[in-house]
């Protein structure tokens, strides 16, 4: 009698577990939209038929519709899979798919939950998104009256308040300043490794370093303007340098620059 009850709790204990980790099932109607909410940008994402139709409009947002292949009159009676993977996790969905509902109202959103999310494991420890715009808001919350680096030009300072690292990133807080009555309008900042020493301007090499993320969109501002941008980590040479330079729309010709050495990137803060 003990070993049954034994096997009974066993089997009770298994049918749930199995029934939690189903996916959560969501109806989908014909002619309607469903949106995928992600915390993190999507990295994935599969369909499990040719019925259902996604996009990404967002890095973190999948927009899915249903749409018949040529040649079905309707949809499948088993549900739908949808699979969508972030940087650190994995969700999925049943999608029940009909050519009609009375039901109101129709679930036209999702977000994302923590419930649904299988966490990842990355092959290396790379930041996530939401934990990189961590690091850049704890840095922006820190104030320091004495700038690291500044360089000014027809009225526009440029000012490094602060480089810190995480991981494989370098955070670098900046901050550009417009002393003139005329308001100035971001072109670009840019970052590019410059040789230091230029004998002739035939042999410069300049080579340009995309910001792996930015916490605020490059704007307009009149007064101020801070920022912080993430490069991924990288080392220099004696001969080279870091150049950051602030450029404004055309046809103004105003911009600044600020060049920065390999120890100035090795004695960064850390997180």
């Amino acid at each position: 009698m003990k070993l049954k009850l034994i096997y009974l709790l066993t089997a009770l204990t298994l049918s749930i577990d199995l029934y939690a980790q189903l996916p959560s099932s969501i109806v989908l109607v014909k002619g309607s939209t469903l949106h995928f909410r992600s915390p993190e940008p999507i990295r994935y994402v599969d369909l499990s038929s040719p019925d259902l139709k996604g996009d990404l409009p967002l890095d973190q947002l999948l927009r899915v519709k249903l749409k018949l292949d040529s040649g079905k009159t309707k949809y499948d009676e088993s549900p739908y899979l949808i699979t969508i993977a972030g940087e650190s996790f994995l969700a999925q969905y049943r999608i029940i798919a009909l050519d009609h509902h009375s039901m109101q109202p129709l679930t036209t959103e999702i977000e994302i939950q923590p419930k649904d999310m299988l966490p990842l494991s990355p092959a290396s420890p790379e930041l996530t998104t939401p934990q990189i715009k961590a690091c850049a808001l704890e840095l922006l919350s820190q104030h320091k009256s004495r700038k690291l680096f500044s360089a000014r030009g027809q009225d526009i300072s440029l000012h490094i308040n602060r480089i810190a690292s995480a991981g494989d990133l370098i955070f670098i807080d900046i901050t550009a300043s417009n002393a003139s009555h005329m308001a100035y309008e971001i072109d670009n900042l840019e970052f590019s490794l410059q040789d230091r020493r230029i004998v002739k301007a035939t042999n410069q090499q300049s080579i340009e370093l995309k910001p792996r993320w930015q916490l605020y969109p490059s704007k307009r501002f009149t007064q101020h303007y801070r920022n912080i941008y993430v490069l991924n980590k990288l080392s220099l040479s004696g001969e080279k340098c870091l150049k950051i330079t602030l450029t404004e729309v055309q046809p103004s010709v105003r911009k600044v620059s600020i060049f920065l050495k390999s120890r100035d990137l090795l004695n960064a803060d850390t997180f």
